[in-house]
């Protein structure tokens, strides 16, 4: 998953595994980048519809 430092806008962004991914969402430390939209929260991207591939 590709994340980046939380309320850091300048920061690099990170290609993390799974695991890793989810441990740096729960402790708060990180957001999804969705390259469409910019920084997602976690919380955000379970609510938003999927779009139609």
């Amino acid at each position: 998953m590709r994340l980046r430092e939380k309320d850091k806008k300048d920061a690099e962004v990170v290609t993390l595994g799974w695991d890793e991914a989810q441990a740096a969402l729960q402790a708060g430390t990180h957001v999804v980048v969705n390259d469409d939209v910019g920084e997602v929260t976690a919380s955000e991207e379970d609510r938003e519809p999927k779009a139609p591939a």
